[in-house]
């Protein structure tokens, strides 16, 4: 996330996260614009998974709007594939 845009970011994200009724913690070192969002979710409740998704897809493309990334120093994984071409779109092959 590009520095001057980490506290809009970060703001957006909590209220996100506060307005789902979900418990999930901001961490990160963000002198380099990365923070991390720990949500705590019950793997047996389908709806507590469909929310935490919902809020984890706002998130990747929040940052993407925000000039940001949706993957950081973590790697995409499968579970950012789906916004590779939003990020990075014709330059994606």
């Amino acid at each position: 996330m590009p520095i001057s845009r980490l506290a809009e970011c970060v703001s957006a994200t909590a209220k996100d996260i506060e307005a789902s009724g979900m418990i999930g913690p901001i961490v990160g070192h963000v002198g380099d614009g990365n923070f991390h969002v720990l949500l705590l979710v019950d793997t047996e409740n389908p709806e507590e998974i469909a929310t935490a998704d919902g809020i984890i897809s706002r998130l990747a493309t929040r940052a993407i709007e925000m000039d940001g990334t949706c993957t950081g120093e973590h790697g995409i994984g499968q579970g950012k594939q789906k916004y590779m071409q939003q990020e990075h779109g014709n330059a994606l092959v």
